[in-house]
């Protein structure tokens, strides 16, 4: 930044001037002599203090491109995290269910051995368990997948085991004017507000050009020898004053003004289409929690205690020989459906809260 403030490195011109070609005699003409020039030429304008904004404005950047980055990391964390800890309740689920439908298994055998069932129900339920089989397989599939993302950011620890429950992320409690003010500082959108800052000061750089570049001489001339009343010929000093005269602005300046208007208002374009993916993440983000928090109340209230009830009331059944072995499959599967789901939504529900903090510029 400095740098770009200070003034150009001054230009030193030293010459023999004037000297005369047949004797090359250094006293033999008066106007022969020892140049040595100093020339400092100033830039247009405010071109230094514009350049030395522009730098901070770009110093300013690299800043916040840090911040954005880094919530960026911590969300894909964040979600990584969640997905595997999903992945790994569901996939424990599968396996306490497993003995379950094993124990069906082995009842609708018993049945059908001694005349109550039919091989039918020893077929279903035997497929059934293979399909739980495969089930625990693609979901330990979908659990190595999440661990692979979360270790591309925390490395062997994500090999470890997880904690045994989920840590409660809490969503933020801003009103809708410090969401709107939040939005506006997001390193996302802050980041575009800086380059239209540095698109404006190239417009006001490229106005620069129509003023003049001056410059600055001095020079000093040593001379030898005497005049022809015998005194010693005395020494030149010389102080220029040079200055262009932008004549000719249509093929150069305007231009070039035109088009940093141009990129001003693209990257003006820029921050207000941000702003407003932003917003729109925003609103989908709560809309996405509200609906979700609602079906989780209904599966911990309803669904899911009365499919707990369904499948216990359909093996009772199945023991008296009220109902057939396909209704107790189906309710235990219900259950097991109703648990998974369960863990889905708290899962949704945690990725949502996620996205709600990165949107309120939250790193930690």
């Amino acid at each position: 930044m400095t740098a770009d403030a200070s003034l150009p490195d001054p230009v030193v011109n030293v010459a023999a001037a004037n000297f005369p070609v047949d004797t090359f005699d250094f006293d033999q003409e008066p106007m022969t002599q020892f140049r040595v020039a100093l020339r400092q030429e100033l830039p247009r304008g405010d071109t230094r203090s514009l350049r030395r904004d522009r730098r901070q404005v770009r110093a300013s950047q690299f800043d916040v491109r840090v911040r954005d980055r880094r919530a960026i990391i911590v969300r894909s964390v964040s979600a990584a995290w969640i997905d595997a800890f999903r992945d790994t309740r569901i996939n424990a689920l599968l396996e306490q269910s497993r003995p379950l439908f094993g124990e069906l298994v082995r009842l609708a055998r018993s049945s059908y051995a001694v005349g109550n069932g039919s091989q039918q129900d020893v077929i279903r339920a035997e497929l059934e368990l293979l399909r739980l089989r495969d089930r625990a397989l693609r979901v330990d599939e979908q659990l190595q997948h999440s661990r692979t993302l979360l270790s591309r950011w925390i490395g062997e620890v994500a090999s470890e085991p997880l904690p045994a429950e989920r840590a409660d992320i809490e969503p933020p409690r801003l009103t809708e004017q410090e969401w709107q003010a939040r939005l506006r500082e997001h390193p996302a959108v802050a980041l575009l507000a800086l380059a239209v800052d540095e698109q404006s000061i190239e417009v006001t750089l490229a106005e620069q050009d129509y003023k003049p570049r001056i410059g600055m001489e001095v020079a000093y001339g040593a001379r030898d020898g005497k005049d022809i009343q015998g005194n010693r010929r005395p020494d030149f000093l010389s102080v220029g004053l040079t200055f262009d005269l932008p004549l000719f602005s249509g093929a150069r300046q305007d231009r070039r003004v035109n088009a940093a208007r141009h990129l001003q208002g693209a990257a003006k374009d820029q921050r207000l289409d941000r702003l407003a993916q932003l917003k729109r993440e925003l609103a989908d983000a709560h809309l996405r929690r509200d609906r979700l928090l609602m079906r989780l109340e209904l599966f911990e209230a309803r669904i899911l205690p009365s499919s707990e009830q369904a499948a216990q009331a359909a093996l009772a059944g199945y023991r008296v020989r009220s109902n057939d072995f396909t209704e107790v499959m189906r309710a235990y599967i219900a259950e097991l459906d109703a648990r998974i789901e369960l863990e889905s939504l708290r899962a949704g529900i945690a990725r949502a809260v996620v996205d709600l903090r990165y949107l309120a510029g939250r790193e930690e």
